[in-house]
């Protein structure tokens, strides 16, 4: 079935078949192929800038609406850890996270470079809230295909990306509170212990204090004596910062693979819907040419058809007029007028009248009254009837229908025969030939209706 598909199609492609139709001229193979192809190309494009434009706004609308949650989670996370945190200053916990002293100078350094300011995420989030009203001014009031310009597509991405890093330190602070409060020295006697808080504020002062009074002497020998510390301080904090640029890097490497990693799986779909429209289209123009050729054959089928109708019924008309010329050839002939000479002439007696002088008009028998009376029936009775109707002395069975008025058949103007009136009185060759009279009167009778020697 698909070879003479394409047989069919490659058919048309080279052959342009016109035809007339009511509307006018059919279009060429070649034609329909072109108109379709190129409704197609047009379709498979009008679609294309459709899913694209939506595709836009839809990913516009979900980064939004995605940018919102973060923020949400972000800044009850980023409460719960400041006032974790705060708590830390003077209760227990704080107290052993004290006794380290590299876990206090970690947690000096968490507060000294806080996830956010708090003007900062204020900023963003009326940034936000700006974003969230425009997106709402648009989907009431935009039209039909509206795109969002690049500027602030770009802007609602790079606050998503802002809210997801900002998120992901949170958790980071979260998670090294969290293990090295799990690592504290439980057992340890904490009653006589300072708070975080004192241990940090002592620290700070001892700090300051020894910068404001020993400037020269004094700084040296405080960084000779701490140098130890201070760079095995100044070391974990120089880890801890590359650790966090490390750290950093590698979110902002995730984030722009995340980024790229979107954006292609979105081409990926967008062409992937492109190509099945593309796909549908060309199917529908398949289609639409299997039906103009499935069309085109019909016509020609139906034109097909009408020739030979009409050949048949012009065959058959020339069969009719033949056979009616050979019809009434037969009853112009010289065989027949001398057969039917019984019937053929004229009187004013027919078949049925019980009396003499019924009617006026003389003429030939009337075949429809032969019929009524019986005399063509196919059989002895038929016969019989018939002998009566041509017999000058009737027959036994006509006899009791009117045949004989005062003795003798009241047909008394056409010619008649002269046989016995009882049926069982006849010979063989008598009874065949009435039998032969009666087919003739069967087979001609309507032909000799219509050529006027026979009464309707």
């Amino acid at each position: 079935m698909g070879i003479s598909r394409c047989f069919i199609v490659i058919l048309l492609s080279l052959v342009a078949v016109p035809a007339a139709t009511s509307f006018g001229q059919v279009t060429t193979g070649d034609g329909l192929m072109d108109q379709a192809r190129e409704r197609g190309r047009e379709r498979a494009r009008e679609t294309e800038q459709s899913i694209y434009k939506q595709g836009q706004m839809l990913r516009f609308e979900k980064t939004i609406a995605e940018t919102a949650t973060l923020f949400a989670e972000l800044k009850k996370r980023h409460t719960s850890l400041t006032e974790w945190m705060e708590s830390l200053l003077d209760n227990e916990d704080g107290k052993r996270l004290a006794l380290n002293p590299l876990a206090g100078m970690q947690f000096l350094a968490y507060q000294e470079q806080p996830v956010y300011r708090l003007s900062d995420f204020d900023a963003q989030e009326q940034l936000l809230v700006e974003l969230q009203a425009f997106l709402t001014q648009v989907q009431r009031d935009a039209p039909v295909g509206y795109v969002p310009d690049a500027a602030r597509v770009d802007e609602a991405f790079d606050m998503y990306l802002w809210a997801r890093d900002r998120l992901a330190r949170v958790a980071e602070t979260e998670a090294w509170l969290k293990s090295t409060l799990a690592e504290v020295d439980l057992d340890a006697d904490i009653t006589s212990t300072r708070t975080l808080r004192q241990a940090i504020d002592a620290y700070l002062a001892q700090r300051h204090e020894l910068w404001r009074v020993n400037p020269i002497a004094g700084r040296l020998e405080a960084e000779r004596e701490a140098a130890p510390k201070i760079a095995e301080n100044a070391r974990i904090v120089e880890l801890e910062r590359a650790l966090f640029e490390a750290e950093r890097l590698k979110r902002e490497a995730t984030q722009q693979l995340e980024k790229e990693r979107i954006d292609f799986e979105r081409r990926i779909k967008e062409r992937e819907v492109v190509l099945q429209e593309q796909l549908a289209a060309a199917e529908r123009e398949y289609q639409e040419r299997l039906a103009t050729i499935a069309r085109m054959d019909r016509i020609e089928e139906a034109e097909r058809g009408r020739r030979d109708m009409q050949a048949e019924v012009r065959a058959r008309e020339i069969d009719e007029d033949a056979r009616r010329l050979d019809l009434v050839a037969r009853c112009r002939s010289a065989a027949v007028q001398r057969d039917l000479k019984p019937f053929l002439d004229h009187g004013v007696w027919q078949p049925g009248d019980r009396q003499p002088n019924q009617r006026l008009e003389s003429g030939p028998m009337s075949y429809s009254k032969l019929v009524a009376f019986g005399a063509l029936n196919n059989d002895i009775r038929g016969l019989q009837l018939l002998l009566g109707v041509a017999n000058a002395n009737s027959s036994e069975l006509a006899h009791n229908f009117g045949t004989m008025f005062a003795g003798k058949h009241m047909d008394d103007e056409r010619l008649k025969w002269s046989y016995s009136r009882r049926w069982s009185d006849l010979s063989r060759e008598q009874v065949r030939e009435l039998d032969r009279i009666q087919k003739l009167l069967i087979e001609l009778g309507p032909t000799l209706v219509e050529e006027g020697l026979l009464a309707p």
